[in-house]
C-alpha cells in the first residue's frame, strides 16, 4: 500500500521522504528508492527512508497501522511537498491529471 501525502505546513517546503512501518525494517530499501525516484522527478531533497513510532512502539502513522493490521507486507506514507509553498504547489498544478 502507498498513500502519497501533500502536506501544509511549511513555506520552506522543498523536500520528500517515505516512512514505512516498523514492524517491516526490511521495506526500508523499497522506501529509499520510492523517495529518490519522486525527489528526482520533484527535484526537491530526498530526506530518505523513515519510520516513527508512537509512544507504545507501534507505527505513528494510521495508515501504516491500518495496513500492517490488515496484514499487508508492505505499507509507504510518501510526503512529497507543501501546498503553502508556491513551488511544490506549482509542481503539483502542472502535473494535475
Amino acid at each position: 500500500m502507498i498513500d502519497p501525502g501533500h502536506s501544509p505546513g511549511s513555506v520552506n517546503g522543498g523536500r520528500n521522504e517515505c516512512f514505512h512501518s516498523v514492524t517491516y525494517p526490511n521495506n526500508k530499501i523499497t522506501a529509499a528508492k520510492l523517495t529518490a525516484a519522486v525527489s528526482a522527478v520533484m527535484g526537491n531533497p530526498d530526506r530518505g527512508a523513515k519510520t516513527r513510532a508512537g509512544n507504545d512502539g507501534k507505527d505513528c502513522y494510521g495508515v501504516i497501522r491500518a495496513a500492517v493490521d490488515a496484514r499487508r507486507p508492505q505499507a509507504f506514507l510518501i510526503e512529497n511537498g507543501f501546498h503553502d509553498n508556491e513551488r511544490d504547489e506549482a509542481f503539483f498544478w502542472l502535473t494535475k491529471t
